[in-house]
């Protein structure tokens, strides 16, 4: 069985083929050599930089065997992209012993591949287990040469000397060697011992090798060993002679032979690529980052890797637009389209990396024989079908908010779904199709208005009523509407008079039923679909106002460190939407501490004035509190309601919470990051202090004074960044 792969990039230009033959013939008389009866693979390439023809390689030879018993293999390499010279064949290595080096190049991976060509055969007889009588044997004979003439690059030198090797750094390595190996034993059956009794077991090996020209080396070496009589007699033998001094190769470009780039998914071949998928390359060194590599000479190499080329092409040839997402240690990036992926098509995926090393305070390209080294891998795949619908995981910001229970109708004119992958085919697929929204209550009010898609901001907009009656529940839905009607089931079928007999006399027609073509069905789509509640007040600031608050108070918390806070009382408070401290909450309150002279004049200067010059980093994240924690002031009830199944099917949410508090924490989260640093500070004035440490170490925390504490009560709408209302409120409190 053949089979060939040929392939033709016409925009890099490079063409890329591949032979494989498996082989079983008579039943397996004579069959490949290879996995799965592999007889041999051939591979050629070809581009503007680099060619080279492999018909079989050292560690995947084109080979036959015979009867089972007989093996013969073989390679030919040819081109720019040589790899390094084989080693010799394990046998030998276990005639020879484990401490024995018979490899020609001793780090091969840093001297790299090179232009030149490459040529090897070997055979190989085992008879496999004998048995005669009482007696059983085993035999193994092998043979075999491997020759190579490559140019490396002009760096490459014998380690110790600084003079170039070959003739115009062409040079040319070889080795032939011979083994046999041998065991002769009898099977022992006596009321005593049972077992097997080696009579003489032995190994023989031979190995020659050669370096040439400038410098000329060449090594001989013999070895064997004996067994006899289960060990009564036995020992080894080694015979080595040298001739010249071996160049051990060193320098060139220690990363030519590198593989950065691991694993490229999805994998070449692969179908029904969910369109939501990121194309990821996976790599065994950081990408953008410095490394080092050290020589056998103790020289230091600094690199750094740069990223040529990352790109998913569709089956057009046309780049897909999206953004880059690297791992923390920048050893695996991601593609994240835009737009989802085109749904079913071939796209293409495509990395190339290449090499800079810094010399003399310079970043160099790296070149080997005069071309740039780059590494490139591309891998093909196809998508699957795109979903008709705005699925849930794609929505990273909406509003009206899912299952809120306070939807204020004239707090903002529009509504809307920002996307983290577009989705542009929902909304401009057909001139026959719109996009529209609905809402609809259980009371009999329906609206429906119109849909608009961004694509660059991935956002869906639509109009909000601002009549909707409060405190009411509403399905909202975004649909896909046909505008075109229905036609009759029948509408492309026509009636056709056919002619059965006619003379002089007669004519007799019989008549039937002909459809052409096929009819379309339209059906509205819904592309999106969820719930929410009206508030009883029109905007979040007649909300606020409408709400009871009493005067200031202080409550300790632990031993001098104290909350301010009021209480809020009405008949509707806040839901969930609004009153989680999350970045995402609706309600954001800041205090305005530049303003605040407890601290300004005291808690600023002990504790964030002059942190970022100490070292000194908090434990915690910025976000949600912000550094300093300017909005760790909180809204509090017994509980926060939204929207469920059991109150959207019931149409009632029950009874809503009508008393909380405003509590001003700030204080709290101040003392926890004092004592965060001062422990910080602690450990740090060991090595060493300064001004900052000594300050925070000696002084306590100081306890919250009367005074103003203004806050800012602000209503962002999810995903932006400026409030749609903003109340500036007084906290005056007075011990």
């Amino acid at each position: 069985v053949a089979r060939v792969l040929l392939d033709y990039n016409i925009t890099q230009k490079t063409l890329y083929g591949n032979l494989s033959v498996h082989m079983n013939v008579a039943g397996g008389v004579v069959k490949g050599a290879g996995p799965n009866n592999l007889a041999g693979e051939a591979e050629l390439y070809f581009s503007p930089s680099d060619w080279y023809i492999y018909i079989g390689q050292p560690d995947r030879r084109v080979g036959v065997v015979f009867t089972g018993l007989f093996q013969m293999d073989a390679y030919l390499m040819l081109g720019t992209k040589i790899p390094n010279f084989p080693d010799p064949p394990a046998e030998l290595q276990e005639i020879f012993g484990p401490d024995e080096e018979l490899g020609m190049v001793r780090d091969p991976d840093k001297i790299g591949d090179g232009k030149g060509f490459a040529f090897g055969a070997s055979m190989s007889f085992g008879t496999g287990d004998l048995e005669f009588l009482m007696f059983y044997a085993k035999f193994q004979i092998g043979a075999g040469f491997d020759i190579m003439l490559k140019q490396y690059p002009d760096d490459v030198r014998c380690a110790g000397s600084s003079d170039a090797i070959g003739i115009n750094n062409w040079y040319a390595m070889g080795q032939a060697y011979a083994y046999i190996t041998g065991k002769v034993g009898i099977k022992v059956n006596l009321k005593f011992y049972k077992g097997n009794f080696d009579i003489f077991d032995v190994g023989l090996a031979a190995l020659l090798q050669a370096q040439l020209p400038n410098p000329f080396y060449m090594r001989g070496m013999a070895a064997g060993y004996y067994n006899i009589l289960g060990g009564l007699v036995k020992g080894n033998c080694k015979f080595e002679f040298e001739i010249g001094k071996r160049c051990e190769l060193t320098g060139g470009s220690p990363i030519a032979g590198v593989q950065v780039i691991s694993e490229l998914t999805p994998a070449t071949n692969t179908t029904d690529v969910n369109v939501f998928g990121t194309p990821q390359a996976v790599f065994n060194l950081p990408v953008e980052q410095t490394f080092e590599f050290t020589d056998v000479d103790g020289a230091v190499f600094t690199y750094r890797i740069n990223l040529d080329q990352f790109r998913v092409l569709d089956e057009a040839g046309r780049v897909i637009n999206g953004i880059r997402e690297w791992s923390g240690d920048n050893e695996v990036l991601a593609f994240k389209s835009d737009e989802v992926l085109p749904p079913t098509q071939e796209l293409t995926f495509q990395v190339a990396v290449s090499f800079e090393e810094l010399k003399d305070g310079n970043w160099t390209v790296v070149k080997e024989n005069g071309q740039k080294i780059q590494e490139a891998q591309a891998v093909k795949f196809t998508t699957g079908e795109a979903p008709d619908f705005i699925p849930e995981d794609n929505v990273v910001h909406i509003y009206p908010v899912p299952n809120q229970l306070h939807y204020y109708p004239q707090e903002a004119p529009n509504g809307y779904i920002t996307l983290d992958r577009g989705q542009a085919y929902l909304f401009n697929h057909s001139s026959n199709w719109q996009q529209k929204l609905v809402l609809e209550t259980v009371g009999g009010f329906k609206y429906e208005g119109g849909v608009s898609y961004a694509e660059g901001a991935k956002k869906v907009s639509f109009n909000m009523p601002t009549n909707m009656p409060a405190s009411t529940i509403y399905s909202i839905k975004l649909i896909d509407k046909p505008l075109i009607n229905n036609v009759a089931v029948d509408a492309n079928v026509s009636e056709v008079d056919n002619q059965a007999y006619s003379d002089a006399s007669a004519e007799v027609t019989f008549t039937t039923n002909d459809a052409e073509g096929s009819i379309e069905s339209y059906e509205s789509q819904d592309l999106y679909t969820y719930h929410f509640r009206t508030s009883a007040y029109t905007t979040f600031r007649a909300k606020f106002n409408a709400i009871s608050k009493s005067g200031v108070w202080k409550w300790p918390i632990m031993v001098g460190i104290h909350e301010l806070g009021i209480n809020i009382s009405g008949n509707e408070l806040f839901d969930e939407a609004e009153g989680y401290l999350d970045k995402d909450a609706l309600v954001r309150i800041e205090a305005n501490l530049s303003q605040n002279v407890w601290y300004r004049d005291m808690v600023k200067p002990l504790v964030y004035q002059g942190l970022s010059a100490s070292g000194i980093t908090l434990s915690r994240d910025e976000m949600p509190l912000g550094i300093p924690p300017k909005y760790g002031t909180l809204l509090q009830m017994d509980s926060y309601k939204k929207l469920t199944e059991e109150t959207i099917q019931s149409n009632n949410v029950g009874l809503l919470p009508s008393i909380g508090t405003i509590n001003y924490y700030l204080p709290y989260f101040m003392h926890q990051d004092y004592m965060d640093i001062r422990n910080q500070a602690a450990n740090a004035s060991l090595e060493g202090s300064s001004a900052y440490i000594d300050r925070i170490l000696n002084t306590s925390f100081p306890s919250i004074r009367q005074g103003k504490y203004p806050i800012k009560i602000e209503y962002v709408l999810p995903g932006q960044s400026t409030p749609s209302t903003t109340i500036n409120y007084n906290m005056d409190y007075e011990d």
